[in-house]
């Protein structure tokens, strides 16, 4: 049952939060996963069964100190239940934990079981807040998460308005309006681009010219389908180098950046297409491109960098089971009583 009126407000760890924020932080916004055990969704009355309409508003709630606070949240996307392995290899550390050990110790913690499966609320373009920007509950209106770890919030009442107009608020601030969907896209991303805004458009000109006009995977020759794939992102002028850059299709250009594919070096003379486990085992028709040779330029100075592909394999490919390129995690836990907001 849906209910298209309303905030879906999901109680999360603390260490959940905190690695959340540093993915959001270092690369953006993305999906995120509230998930639960058995043992901690049983206490939830029938009504709990009720989730918003997809693109609803959804808040993330941590108590800590006596005090609760809104840490962030997203859009409503779906309710899955998923069993412990597929949680973790389709969200991975957007399921809150740095590794696979550290989230199955979480949820052996929560009374669950590897066996059973896991309640998944997921969350899409999400927004994170770092301590100055939390939104404590006032004290009269804080909720009773005692048993339950989510519950849906009516908009029309006071408390519902005043979360979400100061959440959407703090949300727009941190936004990055130049996106297309209005998000935060990371600070790589951030740092990366001010240094190409002056060489972008000859960049792109230049290297459809070494392409030859055609995605280096796909064979596409529809131009306005064609884009720029910058291999490893820098904060340097070495970022427009041409053998830093490859032509691919716009769909296939997406799968690299958001790591679901990557390039290989096969021997000296040959690159070829490594796809992950989850793009072969849940989207068939991109399949047939793992293990393709990639079609390149003449010349080999224009071939993808063999360090930078090395890079994109290690850092990009399936990142999302990987804990970014350095901690943004607090070296010290919340002091005790301090103010947050």
């Amino acid at each position: 049952m849906q209910n298209d009126k309303s905030i879906l407000v999901c109680k999360v760890p603390y260490n959940w939060y905190q690695v959340i924020k540093a993915n959001f932080i270092s690369n953006g916004s993305s999906y995120s996963n509230c998930w639960y055990t058995k043992m901690e969704e049983f206490n939830h009355d029938s009504d709990d069964n009720v989730t918003p309409a997809p693109g609803s508003m959804m808040l993330f709630v941590v108590e800590k100190d006596d005090r609760q606070y809104i840490v962030g949240g997203g859009y409503f996307f779906t309710h899955i239940e998923l069993s412990a392995d597929d949680c973790w290899y389709r969200y991975g550390v957007r399921a809150g934990y740095l590794s696979y050990d550290s989230f199955i110790n979480r949820l052996k913690e929560c009374h669950g079981s590897t066996t059973e499966k896991l309640s998944c609320y997921i969350a899409t373009a999400s927004f994170i807040f770092v301590r100055s920007q939390m939104v404590q509950i006032p004290e009269e209106f804080m909720f009773n998460l005692t048993n339950k770890r989510h519950f849906i919030l009516d908009l029309d009442t006071p408390l519902g308005k005043y979360l979400y107009k100061v959440s959407n608020d703090r949300r727009l601030s941190i936004a990055d309006f130049s996106a297309s969907d209005h998000t935060w896209p990371g600070i790589y991303y951030k740092a990366v681009i001010n240094k190409s805004y002056d060489r972008t458009s000859q960049y792109k000109t230049t290297l459809l010219s070494i392409y030859n006009r055609r995605c280096a995977v796909t064979g596409c020759s529809m131009v306005p389908a064609l884009e720029v794939a910058h291999i490893k992102t820098m904060y340097d002028e070495r970022y427009v180098d041409y053998d830093n850059g490859i032509i691919l299709r716009a769909d296939i250009h997406s799968l690299f950046s958001k790591g679901l594919m990557t390039f290989c070096y096969k021997g000296r003379n040959k690159i070829v297409v490594k796809l992950s486990n989850k793009m072969i085992l849940e989207n068939a028709p991109y399949s047939e491109f793992d293990g393709v040779e990639l079609k390149l330029p003449e010349d080999r100075k224009f071939w993808p960098n063999k360090e930078y592909l090395q890079w994109h394999n290690t850092i990009r490919f399936e990142n999302w089971l990987k804990y970014g390129e350095f901690s943004l995690i607090d070296s010290v836990p919340m002091h005790p009583k301090r103010d947050l907001v």
